[in-house]
């Protein structure tokens, strides 16, 4: 074993001695949060845009444009003209749009057309949606003889305050968002550093048999070895950045809460925790995560997740000698992570505990994605240690049959390989 440390140490060393990973160890969780940021406050914010649509109107019924004066965005010019004659002014760009409403039959709107040069964004189609619909609204609810008014009294604004019940009887705040939120950003750490760092184990491993570099290794190091300790070297690199992302992303939510002031969890009455809105909740509600298990639970399946995909992509990389023969074998080997990605934005917000976030969250070439998002959930104790042990179980048949593959491929040079082919090294004697 002392061939796998040698390796090892060079490669975790010649990594995190570059420039680049330094700069980025420390960029990474501003770039992150400055990333979120923006998005919250894109996502957040309403369109600032004064542009305003002028738009020809023509309503064949005559029932609607007398009514139809404003829609955000939009100013609207009733007209009769023939259609060639609206057509003319659009193009002499008089007009931003024609809105034509051609039924008569007010009962559904289901032939109106809105004919422009440059057409609206969906979200200003949604505007004129909504202002269509409000006036046969209200034409309904008069002849029903009732008003806009009375219907909006009987509307009772609920809000549920969710608390979570200990197995030692305390309670805390829990907003189902700020967990599945908390999962599927871990979901997406590890989806990025997989591929990240899988791929700098197959380049790295296709550059030394490329430069022939691999022939000296290999006359001191057992492939075997050196397959390891390539995988190995470059998880600690990982592992490096990672912890250290973590330990400037707890300084700043320590700055962060303390900016805040985020209230204790222990000043409603009766012991019961208040549950604050806005920021000050979703922080109070972060802060009463299950951190111990959900950090444990991260960490076993971003070394388990990288390990099982590595060893296949330090596989493909002794198998083939140029990078574009890489993507016939990367393709089937990536569907599952990225399949698994897929599902994770699915459970973080919908159903943690659906059938196939089960099942998905036990089968070992997805759980490393799916699992962690469930983790910021109660999942039963069985489920877990299934998916644990498949992992492992996988992981270490997976390294056998890539160690395989890796010796045979690693010295043969000027063949194209085929999936057949990888197949007959499996069963060659060692």
């Amino acid at each position: 074993m002392n061939a796998v440390w040698i390796v090892l140490s060079r490669e975790y060393l010649t990594r995190v001695k570059k420039k680049s990973f330094i700069i980025m160890t420390i960029l990474g969780p501003i770039l992150v949060a400055l990333f979120y940021g923006l998005i919250g406050y894109v996502a957040s914010r309403e369109s600032d845009s004064d542009e305003v649509y002028e738009v020809l109107l023509h309503d064949a019924g005559g029932s609607i444009a007398p009514r139809f004066t404003h829609a955000e965005g939009f100013r609207f010019t009733f007209t009769n003209a023939s259609e060639d004659s609206v057509r003319r002014m659009l193009l002499q760009e008089r007009y931003s749009g024609f809105l034509n409403i051609r039924d008569v039959d007010l009962n559904a709107l289901d032939s109106v057309e809105f004919i422009a040069m440059e057409l609206p964004g969906p979200a200003q189609k949604r505007t004129l949606e909504r202002s269509l619909d409000s006036i046969l609204r209200a034409d309904r609810l008069k002849k029903a003889g009732l008003s806009q008014g009375f219907l909006d009294s009987l509307k009772t604004p609920i809000r549920i305050q969710t608390l979570e019940l200990g197995k030692d009887g305390t309670m805390v705040n829990s907003i189902a968002e700020v967990r599945g939120g908390m999962g599927f950003l871990m979901a997406a750490i590890i989806y990025i550093f997989i591929f990240m760092y899988g791929v700098m184990v197959m380049r790295s491993v296709q550059e030394e048999k490329t430069n022939r570099i691999v022939e000296i290794l290999v006359s001191s190091v057992k492939p075997f070895h050196l397959m390891l300790g390539k995988i190995t070297g470059i998880a600690l690199v990982a592992l490096t950045q990672f912890v250290i992302w973590i330990v400037l992303s707890v300084g700043l939510m320590t700055l962060l809460s303390g900016i805040i002031a985020v209230p204790s969890g222990n000043a409603g009455a009766a012991g019961m925790p208040m549950q604050t809105g806005g920021l000050p909740g979703i922080m109070q509600a972060f802060m009463a995560l299950p951190f111990l298990k959900i950090g444990g639970l991260f960490l076993f399946y971003f070394l388990g997740g990288y390990l099982l995909y590595a060893s296949f992509l330090a596989a493909i990389g002794a198998a083939v000698d140029q990078e574009t023969d890489t993507q016939q074998f990367m393709f089937p080997v990536t569907i599952p992570l990225v399949f698994a990605f897929v599902i994770a934005s699915k459970v973080a917000f919908d159903d943690p505990n659906s059938s196939l976030a089960v099942w998905t969250s036990i089968i070992p070439f997805t759980s490393p994605i799916v699992m962690v998002v469930r983790s910021a959930f109660d999942v039963p104790w069985w489920q877990m240690a299934l998916s644990m042990v498949s992992l492992v179980i996988t992981f270490l048949l997976m390294v056998w049959l890539s160690g395989k593959i890796y010796r045979t491929g690693l010295l043969m040079y000027g063949k194209k390989v085929s999936w057949k082919e990888l197949f007959k090294w499996l069963w060659y004697k060692d």
